[in-house]
Protein backbone atom coordinates (compact mmCIF):
# COMPACT_ATOMS: atom_id res chain seq x y z
CA UNK A 1 0.00 0.00 0.00
CA UNK A 2 1.44 3.38 -0.95
CA UNK A 3 1.60 6.50 1.52
CA UNK A 4 0.37 9.49 0.00
CA UNK A 5 2.49 12.17 0.51
CA UNK A 6 -0.24 15.07 0.75
CA UNK A 7 -3.37 15.13 2.06
CA UNK A 8 -6.24 14.47 0.63
CA UNK A 9 -9.01 16.66 1.01
CA UNK A 10 -12.43 15.26 1.73
CA UNK A 11 -15.92 16.74 2.35
CA UNK A 12 -18.26 16.27 4.97
CA UNK A 13 -22.03 18.27 4.09
CA UNK A 14 -22.66 18.17 7.60
CA UNK A 15 -19.71 19.87 9.01
CA UNK A 16 -18.93 21.36 5.37
CA UNK A 17 -16.17 23.48 5.96
CA UNK A 18 -14.76 25.86 3.29
CA UNK A 19 -11.44 25.22 1.22
CA UNK A 20 -8.51 26.96 2.34
CA UNK A 21 -7.32 29.48 -0.01
CA UNK A 22 -3.71 27.99 -0.06
CA UNK A 23 -5.36 24.54 -1.37
CA UNK A 24 -8.28 25.38 -3.87
CA UNK A 25 -5.80 24.85 -6.94
CA UNK A 26 -4.37 21.31 -5.21
CA UNK A 27 -8.33 20.18 -5.13
CA UNK A 28 -9.26 21.44 -8.28
CA UNK A 29 -6.58 19.72 -9.96
CA UNK A 30 -7.08 16.26 -7.99
CA UNK A 31 -10.99 16.91 -8.55
CA UNK A 32 -9.84 16.86 -12.65
CA UNK A 33 -7.62 13.94 -12.58
CA UNK A 34 -10.17 11.89 -10.69
CA UNK A 35 -13.13 12.79 -12.79
CA UNK A 36 -10.73 12.41 -16.20
CA UNK A 37 -10.08 8.79 -14.63
CA UNK A 38 -14.23 8.44 -14.67
CA UNK A 39 -14.08 9.99 -18.44
CA UNK A 40 -15.88 13.01 -17.05
CA UNK A 41 -14.61 16.62 -16.91
CA UNK A 42 -14.42 19.68 -14.79
CA UNK A 43 -15.74 22.89 -15.77
CA UNK A 44 -15.43 26.06 -13.87
CA UNK A 45 -17.25 29.26 -15.08
CA UNK A 46 -14.89 31.52 -16.56
CA UNK A 47 -17.36 34.91 -15.56
CA UNK A 48 -14.95 37.51 -13.49
CA UNK A 49 -17.60 39.46 -12.60
CA UNK A 50 -18.05 38.66 -8.65
CA UNK A 51 -21.85 40.03 -8.62
CA UNK A 52 -22.83 37.62 -11.29
CA UNK A 53 -24.73 34.55 -10.41
CA UNK A 54 -22.74 31.66 -11.86
CA UNK A 55 -19.10 33.61 -10.48
CA UNK A 56 -16.59 30.51 -9.05
CA UNK A 57 -19.48 27.58 -9.61
CA UNK A 58 -18.25 24.49 -11.23
CA UNK A 59 -20.02 21.79 -12.96
CA UNK A 60 -19.57 18.13 -14.17
CA UNK A 61 -19.55 17.04 -17.62
CA UNK A 62 -20.02 13.78 -20.09
CA UNK A 63 -17.96 14.88 -23.01
CA UNK A 64 -19.19 12.11 -24.72
CA UNK A 65 -22.81 12.33 -24.31
CA UNK A 66 -22.61 16.42 -24.20
CA UNK A 67 -24.66 15.96 -20.93
CA UNK A 68 -23.98 18.10 -18.02
CA UNK A 69 -24.52 15.71 -14.74
CA UNK A 70 -24.79 18.12 -11.87
CA UNK A 71 -26.20 21.72 -11.16
CA UNK A 72 -23.81 24.19 -10.41
CA UNK A 73 -21.61 23.90 -7.47
CA UNK A 74 -18.90 25.26 -5.25
CA UNK A 75 -15.27 23.26 -5.20
CA UNK A 76 -16.93 21.87 -1.87
CA UNK A 77 -19.86 20.51 -3.61
CA UNK A 78 -17.94 19.08 -6.50
CA UNK A 79 -15.43 17.08 -3.93
CA UNK A 80 -18.63 15.65 -1.75
CA UNK A 81 -20.03 14.64 -5.26
CA UNK A 82 -16.95 12.67 -6.50
CA UNK A 83 -16.16 11.46 -3.05
CA UNK A 84 -20.23 9.99 -2.92
CA UNK A 85 -20.91 8.83 -6.84
CA UNK A 86 -19.14 6.07 -8.71
CA UNK A 87 -20.43 7.52 -12.16
CA UNK A 88 -18.42 7.13 -14.94
CA UNK A 89 -18.78 7.66 -18.83
CA UNK A 90 -19.39 4.12 -19.42
CA UNK A 91 -22.23 3.77 -17.13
Amino acid sequence: MHKLRFPVYTVDMATLEPIPENQIRTVEARMRRTLGRRGLALKKSRRRDSYALDYGKYWILDARRDVILTDEGTLEDIVYWVDNNKVSALD
